[in-house]
């Protein structure tokens, strides 16, 4: 038979080297208290379309998605890879794309973030940015973060962005570079 000490050694040795196996310091321990669930969406929907029209029976915009998950307690939707389209009634349209977003439904505002492309689909330019909000009862929309503009070999840099698509109009913040490319004959 050992003596003590050395079993006792040998005991909190083995219980250290088992700490250390099966310890992991980057894991942090969350201790959830009873209501603190979060909300599970009261609709789910997968590859989804939502098409408007006017009073007239003219057509307005379309919103599609990969995935829309809706929050009533909350009244939001969460989005994801969200496509906008607006028509302003005389042929020209916007198109927007994004990897996520969110849609406010008292306010009417969507909210899209990670890889936004705004396109003037008439003219065939691009602005992109990482974050950007759009009123859709007002059809404008702005960035508050860096935007590249982008229209054949020309590009165009600035700190922000307001896109009045019913005026086809995009005013760009402080901060304005431009590169211009003639077209080669």
């Amino acid at each position: 038979m050992m003596p003590r000490p050395l079993l006792s050694v040998l005991l909190l040795a083995a219980l250290v080297g088992a700490l250390a196996y099966y310890w992991d310091p980057d894991s942090v321990l969350e201790f959830e208290k009873p209501g603190q669930h979060q909300a599970l969406p009261k609709t789910y929907l997968v590859n989804t379309r939502s098409i408007t029209y006017d009073e007239q029976g003219s057509l307005t915009e379309i919103l599609e998605a990969s995935d829309v998950r809706y929050f009533p307690n909350q009244k939001r939707s969460l989005i994801i890879e969200p496509r906008y389209y607006a028509h302003n009634g005389n042929n020209r349209t916007w198109s927007v794309t994004s990897d996520t977003g969110r849609f406010m439904d008292k306010l009417e505002i969507l909210f899209l973030e990670g890889n936004v492309m705004l396109t003037d689909d008439q003219s065939e330019g691009h602005l992109i940015t990482e974050a950007m909000q759009i009123s859709l009862r007002r059809k404008i929309a702005t960035s508050q973060l860096p935007v590249t503009l982008t229209r054949g070999l020309n590009i165009t840099t600035a700190d922000g962005m307001v896109a009045d698509m019913n005026k086809e109009q995009i005013r760009l913040m402080p901060n304005v570079e431009s590169i211009y490319a003639p077209a080669k004959p």
